[in-house]
């Protein structure tokens, strides 16, 4: 036995490993029986080390074995000798701290690895890092870049960074660290009873009994372990998989790290309870990452290595069947079938390894995404960075689209050489901002379409920077380049504004501003564009500036929302019945999705134009006459789309209208009837017939006090309803959908016709008051 041995002379003289079947280091832990051990064993310590009686502390007997490689082995004591270990290294001087080497834990690697960094890193600069006053001395090593999030999950390291805080918590106090390393290691203040016991020829069976420990695998841990060994199953190549399992613990992580983590302790002093939340989240955002790449893949291979592994009876149509459902479930629900059909073979982590590889740069030691160099707007966004847009829980397959346009162009632009060139920076923003508006302009109804557009930017990304002799987007639009899968209407104004921007600069500002502007989403080919669909830029600039007076974000602006003067201006400028009927018909309101879909509308560019030409917009549409145009031979015809159309251009109406209905109403035909009403509208005072000689004969009856009901609107010529209902001398009568007079007998209750035509309806009424 070698007594009153101190911590320094041990390690001077051995390696101290702590076996690989000995228990996690628990002193570091947080439950209220250990911080109160803590506490009391710091105070124990740092009494003796304070004290000027010379009395050294003796903390008893620390039992183990030696082997012939000189390694001590403690089998009790390693507590005691860890955080002894973590106290000689806080106060250990640049000279002597990698003597310090010779500590680690056998129990994890990651344990191991954590005291090697640990070592070759100084307090001094750790603290230097440190960037918040609020945060304690873990939390700064959590932050380091050495630092590997994997080890955030050992129990052994948590509990390291647990004791760190209260021996930094408790020298604070003191201050004065050299005399403090002076007592600790000249002085030999602490000192303990080495006993080795090789005699006793103990086996490891008594370690597991005496150090039995457990932890529950997280999501996370539970996919990245599946993944490597699918790498393992697969015969992934080996470089491949020592990069993977090299970087998704480091490299990758610390990208998170900084982008989740860090925002959130910037304005704290976390305790070990946050610290425990933010690594639960961060790893939620980390998966969620990588089941998204998974989804990309899915998406970018044209069938599995082995499909006939799939479950046909699931997924009938294999592949597509598949792409279909992770549209709308959780990916995690498909490991084991994915695994199956051997979906995660070496493209697949090759995919991501390269993804990664370009995606992400260094700035002052700090791991950042391309996405940090993005300096253009996404409209309607919680953010504008997109990897967080990526990373968040609800995704859209617009969000999607945005960041693999990043990919694409990082694969032939990686980040670290973007970051680093300002050219590049604006090609990779003006590829951004092409993508940008192609996809906001752009629906996306299936995973049919999805993959067609992703499809669609890989092609693009590959020819503009991979075979295009001008490696330009602006370039190659103006050049008239191929881009498929987008709306046509916005790929074609994506050309013409390409090609005004490079012959003229002077519009480059008025182009973005205009994108930008209110809910026009990089629309704005209407500011350019004549009636006769004729691109002419001499119109932009007046047009811009009344629509900045017409507009904001809402939709329109609070003058021209009342009496609903501008959607009514607009409707009267109609020339021809498919703008108010068919397929690509007027939607009526005030709100951005009605003007958005209105500025987008090829079928509404004419009377739009018209609109923007006028050089006032009236206050309400006075004894107006349509003009509007039908292709039809059918005389009555043609004057029911003359009376639609005016009705649908009055002011009060269509003011009334929104009021009860809301935005979007469109114009419907139903019952032998034309009827103003939002799409899937149930209730029938929110339909409003329009077209009608109906609403002209009974308002003269109601105005003139003959009958009564409550279907009149607003006290104008107009009716909700398909059917009419009303009173004349306490009886009730109906005029349905079929333009058939009713009386309702309250003898026999039913409903009892009344054989006479729509026109002598008036005079039915009139002879029967004078009667």
């Amino acid at each position: 036995m070698h007594e009153n041995i101190s911590f320094i002379k041990l390690i001077e003289d051995y390696s101290i490993h702590i076996p690989e079947i000995q228990r996690d280091y628990a002193q570091g832990r947080t439950d209220n029986k250990t911080s109160e051990i803590r506490a009391h064993f710091l105070d124990e310590i740092f009494s003796a080390l304070l004290s000027n009686d010379g009395k050294p502390l003796v903390l008893d007997f620390v039992y183990g074995s030696t082997d012939v490689k000189n390694v001590f082995l403690p089998l009790d004591g390693q507590q005691r000798l860890t955080t002894l270990f973590l106290l000689h290294w806080y106060l250990s001087p640049n000279e002597v701290r990698q003597i310090f080497n010779k500590f680690t834990y056998l129990t994890r690697i990651s344990s191991k690895d954590f005291c090697n960094a640990l070592v070759s890193n100084s307090l001094v600069e750790i603290k230097k890092n440190i960037e918040n006053e609020k945060w304690n001395l873990s939390t700064g090593i959590m932050n380091e870049p050495w630092f590997h999030w994997s080890w955030s999950k050992d129990p052994t390291i948590s509990g390291m960074l647990i004791m760190l805080d209260a021996i930094d918590e408790r020298i604070k106090e003191e201050s004065n660290e050299q005399y403090l390393w002076r007592k600790l290691t000249e002085e030999k203040m602490i000192v303990f009873h080495l006993l080795p016991l090789e005699k006793f020829n103990l086996s490891d069976e008594l370690y597991v009994k005496m150090n039995a420990r457990g932890k529950d695998l997280s999501d996370f841990d539970i996919i990245k372990s599946i993944l490597e060994e699918q790498m393992k199953k697969n015969n992934v190549n080996e470089q491949i998989q020592n990069k993977w399992c090299t970087h998704i613990d480091s490299k990758w992580m610390d990208l998170f790290w900084n982008k989740k983590a860090i925002p959130y302790l910037t304005n704290m002093a976390p305790t070990e309870e946050d610290r425990a939340k933010i690594v639960e989240k961060i790893e939620i955002y980390y998966l969620r990452f990588i089941e998204r790449m998974m989804y990309f893949h899915l998406f970018i291979i044209d069938d599995f290595d082995i499909p006939k592994e799939l479950n046909i009876e699931q997924f009938p149509e294999g592949i597509k069947s598949v792409r279909e459902y992770v549209s709308n479930n959780a990916i995690l629900d498909l490991v084991t079938p994915l695994s199956r059909c051997r979906f995660f073979n070496e493209t697949f982590f090759e995919f991501v390894i390269n993804s990664m590889d370009d995606l992400l740069y260094e700035d002052n030691s700090i791991i950042k995404d391309m996405s940090e160099i993005i300096t253009i707007k996404f409209w309607n966004q919680p953010t504008c960075n997109l990897l967080e847009l990526f990373i968040d829980e609800k995704i859209t397959y617009l969000n999607r689209i945005l960041f693999f346009a990043v990919i694409q162009f990082s694969k032939y632009n990686p980040a670290n050489k973007v970051h680093s060139d300002i050219i590049l920076q604006k090609e990779f923003n003006s590829w951004m901002r092409v993508i940008r508006n192609l996809a906001y302009n752009t629906t996306y109804n299936d995973a049919n379409e999805f993959r067609s557009t992703i499809e669609s930017l890989v092609v693009l990304s590959k020819t503009v920077y991979g075979d295009f002799g001008n490696p330009n987007i602006l370039n190659y639009l103006s050049q008239g380049g191929s881009v498929t899968r987008f709306s046509n209407e916005q790929i074609n104004e994506e050309k013409e504004k390409a090609s005004l921007i490079i012959k003229n600069e002077d519009y480059v500002d008025k182009i973005f501003e205009a994108e930008n502007y209110a809910f026009f989403n990089g629309a704005i080919r209407f500011l350019f564009t004549d009636r006769n669909i004729n691109y002419t830029w001499s119109l932009f600039n007046d047009r811009f500036f009344k629509t900045k007076i017409y507009f904001n974000e809402k939709g329109v602006s609070d003058e021209y929302r009342d009496n609903a003067r501008l959607i009514c201006t607009l409707i009267s400028l109609f020339t021809n019945w498919g703008q108010c009927w068919g397929n690509n018909k007027i939607r009526i309101g005030n709100g951005i999705e009605v003007w958005g879909y209105i500025i987008r509308n090829k079928n509404l560019l004419q009377p739009l134009s018209d609109l923007l030409d006028l050089d006032i917009i009236p206050s309400e549409i006075i004894d107006y006459s349509s003009s509007i145009v039908t292709e039809t031979s059918d005389n009555q015809f043609r004057e029911k789309v003359k009376m639609i159309h005016s009705d649908m251009c009055n002011n009060e109406l269509i003011e009334h209208a929104l009021g009860v209905m809301g935005e979007g109403i469109q114009l419907n035909w139903k019952y032998n009837q034309f009827c103003l009403y939002r799409p899937n509208a149930n209730a029938d005072r929110k339909k409003y017939v329009i077209g009608s000689i109906r609403n002209a004969i009974f308002f003269d009856l109601v105005d003139k006090g003959i009958i009564v009901t409550d279907q009149n609107i607003s006290e104008i010529a107009y009716f909700w309803g398909w059917d009419l209902y009303f009173k004349h001398n306490s009886i009730i009568y109906r005029f349905n959908t079929n333009d058939l007079l009713q009386r309702f007998s309250d003898k026999s209750e039913i409903w009892e016709p009344i054989e006479i035509s729509l026109d002598k309806i008036k005079d039915y009424f009139v002879h029967l008051e004078n009667s």
